[in-house]
């Protein structure tokens, strides 16, 4: 929550009513006495694996008129990697223009940066610092950034798996160390991103 009580939201979870109904009663528990509706500041889809993304779709479906969305922030590739196809780009995009009065970010690029309320986001590492090397996975089309809140960093890895952790090992080390850090692909395959982990700190 930033420090107007406008809310970050990061993917969501499955495409399920429990998932959207968890995001939504968060919001609502939270929401400023001030505030008529949750406001959304900025949702970040880290990549569009159906258990990061799938969520908004439900939310959209069963929220939407309740709670507001300023801006979604992405960047989906447009080649196929791994299990990750362009063709669905356009569908999950309607999907987000369908919010009114919310701006489609939809290229994010390392080292971009998006300053909230008490907050600044940087951009770390995208597909396309990979690209045209070969992935691992679809894995390696998370979009990875820091936020900077309340004197906390915070790093938020979706997926990233050997390409992209290899490429932010050229990152300077205060770019990428962190307070908190979410572990990529729910903890899994540490193998692929422990010295990546160890620069995080």
């Amino acid at each position: 929550q930033l420090s107007d009580g406008k809310f970050i939201v990061v993917d969501g979870g499955y495409d399920t009513k429990e998932d959207a109904k968890s995001i939504y009663q968060t919001l609502m528990q939270n929401n400023p006495a001030d505030h008529e509706q949750p406001i959304i500041a900025g949702w970040f889809i880290t990549q569009l694996h159906i258990d990061h993304i799938g969520a908004l779709r439900n939310f959209t479906n069963r929220y939407k008129d309740k709670v507001k969305v300023e801006g979604f922030y992405y960047n989906f590739p447009y080649v196929t990697i791994g299990d990750i196809y362009p063709s669905n780009n356009d569908t999950w995009e309607d999907l987000m223009a369908s919010w009114e009065g919310a701006t489609l970010y939809r290229k994010l690029h390392s080292g971009m940066q998006f300053s909230f309320a008490g907050a600044k986001i940087t951009v770390l590492c995208t597909f396309e610092d990979v690209y045209p090397l070969n992935f691992n996975s679809g894995n390696d089309t998370s979009t990875v950034f820091k936020i900077e809140i309340a004197g906390q960093k915070i790093v938020f890895l979706g997926d990233a798996e050997y390409g992209e952790s290899d490429r932010m090992m050229y990152l300077p080390d205060d770019a990428v160390k962190a307070d908190i850090m979410q572990y990529a692909h729910h903890g899994y395959d540490k193998q692929a991103r422990g010295n990546l982990y160890q620069k995080i700190d």
